[in-house]
């Protein structure tokens, strides 16, 4: 029997109103004509063992409503309806490792108050699966459900308007993949130890990501190819980075990050104010000419001009200082020690690095499709690399102290006529390699 009284199934009040707001949301968004003047409430296991059958026999916005217990099934949930669990803790729906645990194919759903587990094989580069996938629909809500286990906690494709709110994603591959959606708000969750990624979009726009904990992802939040106009704000990323990849239009703003920082690639016209790494400023500046930086805890040129960095003490993040088609801009008198990247120069021209330690970096300057730039009276010790020239030319690397280098000093890579002179080399497994393809 369906469309059962509460008080005879014994579900309290309580229940019912801790995720009203969920129920009331959901009314919001259905449309008039779909609208029930009495939904039922179906209970599972009372009515129905699974919820697959019980999501087969629900109507447009009926309730269900599912008793603490371990449920082990892969279920589509094809119509819309209201999913609430009776607490994440105790309700146990397991994929057992097939393809998903979840799906929802229909708009106007809301799933709250689960244990998500079991969706595609974490282990291994390849493979595939999720524990919730949301594809090609709208007005979706998926708050306070508890991810573990999954190759992918939640993938959302070709959707728009989807809130995902106060979840907490542990021990996943992967945390939320967003591809070809919009309007997708991403807020108050705590994803931690999902290793590849935390918050990754690709193609996707006008989507807010904001004021979630990501922690132990080796990229926290990754937007790629055409990910654009999204903001991603108030977000406390510890341990990774955030990447950006042929992706403008963006506002990044007021992030905390402890870890690799920002990198932006083919990144250009973003908005990036009020963030920090490891508890100092991240300075970006793009189309600027003529400042003056003095105090970093990362530094990121697009587009500038005469830019002077000087004094600056930058340590244990991905790149330390990023130009990106900037030109006449001196680094000077600064520490750059146990970055991936210290100095990283792209398409930037006329520029000086000079008086500065470089020290225990991947790489202490790499400069990349860039002309007419000088590497001088510099200590750069204990490096992977010391100076990476690539596909560079007109370049100078001369009077610096080169010494303890994992592999060269000096490697150039597809680069023309450059001047290496007068350097002092020492203790390098090697001085000088040049490779040309």
């Amino acid at each position: 029997m369906r469309g059962i009284v509460l008080s005879r199934k014994k579900v309290s009040s309580a229940i019912l109103i801790s995720t009203s707001f969920l129920i009331l949301a959901m009314y919001l968004m259905i449309p008039a004509q779909d609208l029930r003047i009495q939904p039922k409430i179906i209970i599972v296991p009372d009515e129905f063992e699974t919820l697959s059958e019980a999501i087969s026999h629900a109507d447009s916005g009926d309730i269900i409503y599912v008793r603490n217990g371990v449920y082990e099934e892969s279920t589509i949930i094809d119509k819309p309806v209201v999913l609430i669990g009776e607490s994440a803790e105790g309700v146990v729906i397991d994929g057992g490792k097939s393809s998903y645990t979840l799906i929802v194919n229909s708009s106007n759903v809301v799933v709250s108050g689960f244990t998500i587990m079991g969706g595609g094989v974490k282990g291994g580069i390849a493979g595939m699966g999720a524990g919730l996938e949301i594809h090609g629909v709208s007005n979706v809500i998926i708050a306070n459900n508890y991810f573990v286990n999954n190759r992918m906690a939640i993938y959302i494709h070709s959707s728009r308007d989807v809130i995902i709110h106060g979840n907490t994603l542990h021990e996943n591959r992967e945390g939320i993949y967003l591809t070809r959606s919009s309007n997708v708000v991403i807020s108050n969750n705590r994803i931690v130890d999902n290793p590849a990624f935390g918050i990754h979009t690709y193609a996707s726009r006008k989507n807010k990501i904001a004021g979630n904990t990501i922690i132990g992802s080796i990229r926290g939040i990754y937007l790629y190819d055409s990910s654009e106009e999204n903001e991603v704000s108030g977000n406390l990323i510890h341990g990774g980075d955030v990447l950006v990849v042929n992706s403008s239009y963006n506002a990044i703003i007021g992030n905390t990050i402890f870890g690799k920082g920002l990198l932006l690639i083919f990144s250009g016209e973003n908005t990036v104010t009020g963030n920090s790494i490891n508890g100092r400023p991240l300075i970006y500046l793009e189309d600027v000419d003529g400042e003056v930086v003095e105090a970093a805890g990362q530094v990121i040129l697009i587009n500038c001009n005469n830019v002077t960095l000087r004094g600056l003490k930058i340590s244990g993040i991905g790149v330390g200082v990023e130009l990106w088609k900037t030109n006449n801009t001196k680094l000077l008198y600064s520490s750059l020690s146990g970055n991936e990247v210290a100095v990283y120069m792209y398409s930037s021209h006329n520029n000086e690095v000079s008086g500065s330690l470089i020290t225990s970096n991947n790489i202490g300057v790499f400069i990349s499709s860039s002309s007419n730039n000088e590497v001088h009276e510099n200590a750069i010790n204990s490096n992977s690399y010391g100076v990476v020239l690539m596909d560079s030319w007109g370049n100078k690397v001369a009077n610096n102290t080169i010494s303890r280098s994992l592999n060269y000093g000096v490697l150039s890579i597809n680069s023309g006529v450059n001047e290496i002179d007068k350097n002092a080399f020492f203790d390098n497994f090697g001085d000088i390699q040049i490779i040309s393809e």
